[in-house]
């Protein structure tokens, strides 16, 4: 089979970079092109420079050497992914891969269909020159993303070289429900500019942009930038906000097209873009970041439904009209229930995100243009989550759905006539259960169990933790709206040992655990009551056991529940098997440690003096012994 052949030294790569900017110290993005291929430079520092190389399609097999004259070496970091720099000439630049190369198909929406790794056909390493061969596959393009960092930089090479066992602790990602575990985890989802779910997404099962990724990411960076000091997490976090700005519509919005080919935007990954923005806006001022988000803000605030009990946010565009909603994948009943249109399905979880957008918003850039409309959705909640009618009839209903709620060994022991009604449940009562909230609208069910929707088919158990996370934040910045006596049913329902169970058995719903324990840190931030504390605590053991990572917002970076400037950070412990859970705030010092290991752990103090402790009490400068699963709170006696 034929192959072309395509050779390019890499110093005169970035040299063209260098050539045609003239500023090389404030965040900008250019591209360069060339016959074979496309080069997308982020220039996040002086110092730093990301190129994301993207080739043509190619209707043959074609190869692409990269080379370095000199005496360039490569190794392996520690951080993932490849260190080459001249040990022979110190003051060359440094060359960081930090993913292999890929071979992609991308239709013109931005989407990727189909991935596969690249094969590395040649790797020649001497005196004179370094090289590496890369073949593209016939109908492919070629995704390679190399980042320079120029002899001044050489403590972030350390960085990526030497990182501290905490810095590489997978972490829970919201939107493609994946984990981050070491910095070159970055490019899984930072794809030639733009950040992507990792993982294919239903229905068309294929790769999509995510600004709930990117939001993620940016907290999991920021919360290890605030414990180790590094620089590398603060330029990582420039990239993000490269491609979160540079996805941003002339419109003020970002779109998806996850759920139909029409590239509908998904409101709850357009207020995680906000929110992105937003944390950019509490670590220091900036104008383009900041018109973005004034676009951004202008666009949600117009998606939303005048209902007879307030202004709804809708979940995405499709609910704008009955055909929009005719191309999504879900099956829905029409209904005018709280005289909301018939399109607009009633989703909870992203009304509330928006309000707490908007509002956020607001105070962090005083534009309180929104105040009204915020008002009015603030009463649709208020509305919708007191709303109980028909009690007996849903009573009787959700004891037999929650039946169907648990374990399997649990379900198992059931007597017989408990299996039936919970045959009942799953067969007849959940697929017809929107029927019954067409006629008696509610959504906050008997015993605690919260519904995704008003007018979607059945129910959705992983979205009990979303809604529980996203009432949690709304308690914080509307704390008169909804008392937390009123959700703490659907928090006790959630922390059920069978509930948890339940979620933990299936890939289908495992996902919904990294959410609780989100609601739980931000329960913790607004109460301290020791209780949230032992369910944080369970919270990140049942994570830890189902290998899904630690909540991003437990590493003390997630501006939301924070204000500027961050409260100080303790040195981190040292002890692997200790989870360490950042719950400070700029009023106050405090961290969960939980035992997750197999053995007791000791831990030196030193500093730290005992805030809360599960049956422990030491003083202050007094090493403790934690069992397994056992935890304790502390702070810090001196910063």
């Amino acid at each position: 089979m034929k192959t072309n052949f395509t050779s390019t030294d890499l110093e005169s790569l970035f040299s063209c970079f260098d050539t045609e900017q003239s500023d090389t110290t404030t965040l900008t993005r250019y591209a360069v092109q060339n016959c074979a291929f496309t080069t997308l430079y982020d220039n996040i520092a002086a110092d730093a420079c990301c190129a994301f190389i993207r080739t043509t399609n190619s209707e043959v097999d074609h190869a692409y050497r990269f080379s370095l004259a000199g005496g360039y070496q490569i190794t392996s970091a520690l951080c993932g992914g490849w260190i080459i720099r001249n040990p022979v000439k110190p003051q060359s630049p440094v060359y960081w891969i930090p993913a292999l190369p890929k071979n992609r198909q991308s239709d013109d929406d931005q989407h990727i269909a189909h991935e596969s790794g690249a094969e590395i056909s040649g790797l020649d390493i001497s005196t004179e020159s370094l090289s590496i061969t890369v073949v593209c596959k016939k109908g492919f393009h070629l995704d390679l993303v190399i980042m320079r960092f120029m002899p001044v930089a050489k403590n972030i090479i350390e960085q990526l070289m030497t990182p501290a066992d905490y810095e590489l602790e997978p972490v829970f990602l919201w939107g493609s429900h994946s984990s981050y575990s070491k910095p070159a985890d970055l490019f899984l989802h930072l794809i030639y500019g733009l950040v992507y779910e990792n993982r294919t997404s239903w229905p068309y099962y294929r790769k999509i942009c995510s600004e709930n990724d990117a939001h993620a990411l940016y907290v999991t960076l920021a919360g290890l930038q605030h414990t180790s000091g590094k620089q590398l997490y603060s330029l990582l976090k420039r990239l993000l906000v490269s491609a979160t700005l540079s996805r941003l519509g002339v419109d003020g919005a970002w779109r998806h097209g996850e759920w139909s080919n029409d590239m509908e935007a998904h409101f709850r990954l357009h207020c995680s873009g906000m929110h992105l923005l937003m944390d950019v806006l509490s670590e220091q001022q900036d104008p383009v970041v900041e018109e973005s988000l004034r676009r951004a803000a202008a666009f949600i605030a117009k998606q939303h439904d005048t209902t007879a009990i307030g202004n709804w946010f809708l979940h995405d565009e499709l609910e704008l009209s009955e055909g929009g909603m005719s191309k999504s994948p879900f099956k829905w009943v029409t209904s005018k229930a709280f005289g909301k249109q018939p399109s607009n399905m009633l989703v909870l979880n992203t009304h509330l995100d928006t309000s707490i957008a908007l509002d956020r918003y607001a105070s962090l850039t005083g534009d309180t243009q929104y105040a009204t409309l915020l008002a009015t959705a603030r009463q649709a909640t208020r509305t919708l989550l007191a709303a109980k009618p028909a009690e007996r009839l849903y009573r009787l209903i959700f004891k037999t759905i929650g039946l169907t709620l648990l374990p399997t060994e649990q379900a198992r022991q059931l007597p017989v006539h408990l299996r039936i009604f919970k045959r009942l449940g799953w067969k007849y009562l959940i697929p017809r259960l929107q029927y019954v909230k067409k006629i008696f609208p509610r959504i906050v069910m008997p015993g605690g169990y919260i519904d995704r929707a008003l007018s979607l088919r059945g129910i959705s158990p992983p979205y009990q933790s979303i809604n529980t996370m996203d009432l949690a934040r709304y308690l914080r910045r509307f704390p008169n709206d909804i008392p937390l006596d009123q959700i703490k049913p659907a928090l006790e329902f959630s922390q059920s040992r069978s509930f948890r169970n339940f979620l933990a058995e299936s890939t289908k719903t495992r996902y919904a655990l990294g959410f609780w324990a989100e609601t739980l840190y931000h329960l913790c931030s607004i109460d301290t009551d020791p209780k949230y504390r032992q369910w944080l605590a369970d919270a990140l053991l049942d994570l830890d056991n189902n290998d899904l990572g630690i909540p991003p917002s437990i590493l003390g970076g997630n501006m939301e529940a924070l204000s500027a400037p961050l409260p100080p950070q303790q040195t981190p412990l040292t002890c692997s098997s200790i989870l360490v859970a950042n719950l400070s705030l700029s009023s106050k010092n405090e961290f969960l440690l939980v035992n997750r290991g197999a053995a007791p752990a000791t831990i030196a103090l030193n500093e730290f003096s005992l805030l809360i402790a599960n049956k422990i009490s030491p003083t202050q400068g007094q090493d403790i012994t934690l069992n397994p699963g056992n935890w304790i709170t502390l702070q810090p006696a001196k910063l």
